[in-house]
């Protein structure tokens, strides 16, 4: 049984060393751009925890219009910490060889002091 436990939490570090060398190399390529929010809107879904009981949660999401270096305009929508109005202007970075993998720029804490 303890070799299973191992096992376990070997995937979990290898998934998170793999998803972090991912999203070094998407940076390192990422080209940037500022989009423009169409749409926004909340959803509201509860977490199931043990440790801290079932809690009612808010997701905002915007729907984004953004142009590539190259003039193409793209849509995506994209998870954000607040909701927003429509015609709001925000950083997004994007993937160039597939301008389709977009992500929303989120400021550091260390940008903010």
């Amino acid at each position: 049984m303890e070799w299973l436990l191992v096992a376990g939490v070997a995937m979990v570090v290898v998934c998170v060393l793999v998803g972090k060398r991912r999203h070094r190399r998407f940076l390192a390529r990422a080209h940037s751009a500022v989009a423009k929010v169409v749409h926004s809107w909340s959803e509201e879904y509860t977490t199931d925890s043990r440790t801290f009981g079932d809690q009612t949660r808010t997701s905002y999401h915007v729907s984004v219009e953004y142009p590539t270096e190259d003039g193409r305009l793209f849509s995506a929508n994209l998870l954000v910490g607040e909701l927003m109005e429509p015609g709001t202007e925000i950083p997004v970075i994007y993937d160039p060889d597939d301008p389709n993998d977009v992500r929303a720029v989120r400021p550091r804490l260390t940008d903010l002091i």
